[in-house]
């Protein structure tokens, strides 16, 4: 059989469509999905030379299922609000992604292909992973073409990819707890 995509979007593992912008994860990438457990962020190191952000120099990352990333340890959020609104993360560390209400263990019935997936990686250069110097080419581009934070110069040396896939809302805030949609629309 085969398979094609609408534009924009690439052909991954011969029946799945990927939209162009995205960093490869998951089967296209070599990686499995994490064990996740949703009720705390989840701590990984960074490399030695650390990461600034917030006029600080960073040596831990906090992976989130809901969508947010920080820098500095943080609680996972239960409900959305605006970073500026949250007394705690006002002077965190943080970036977000998406930050959505959701419930995870929604889809724990379902088969483990169609529940919540989390993928996470380290690239760094000369690090012998096949993925890497896509990774970082595409890095190096967004760095030297994004709108105000221009840098023709730009060249990581490492990158952390995020992927949040099959995130289904909260459906406890809705009318008698029911979805209005389909938790994959």
């Amino acid at each position: 059989r085969n398979c094609s995509c609408r534009p924009n979007h690439r052909l991954v593992g011969e029946q799945i469509c990927r939209d162009d912008d995205m960093y490869p994860y998951g089967e296209e990438a070599g990686e499995d999905p994490r064990r996740w457990d949703f009720t705390t962020c989840t701590e990984e190191s960074l490399p030695p030379e650390g990461f600034r952000f917030f006029g600080r120099r960073h040596h831990k990352i906090h992976v989130c299922d809901n969508g947010i990333v920080g820098f500095d340890p943080i609680k996972r959020p239960r409900n959305p609000t605006l970073i500026q609104e949250n007394f705690n993360w006002r002077k965190a560390a943080v970036l977000v992604p998406f930050l959505a209400r959701s419930n995870p263990t929604l889809l724990d019935d379902l088969e483990e292909d169609l529940r919540t997936k989390i993928y996470y990686s380290f690239y760094e250069k000369d690090d012998g992973n096949p993925t890497t110097d896509e990774v970082l080419q595409r890095a190096r581009n967004d760095g030297r073409s994004t709108p105000g934070f221009y840098s023709p110069n730009y060249d990581p040396v490492w990158a952390f990819v995020v992927t949040w896939t099959r995130v289904p809302p909260d459906c406890g805030m809705y009318r008698n707890g029911v979805c209005p949609r389909d938790h994959d629309q």
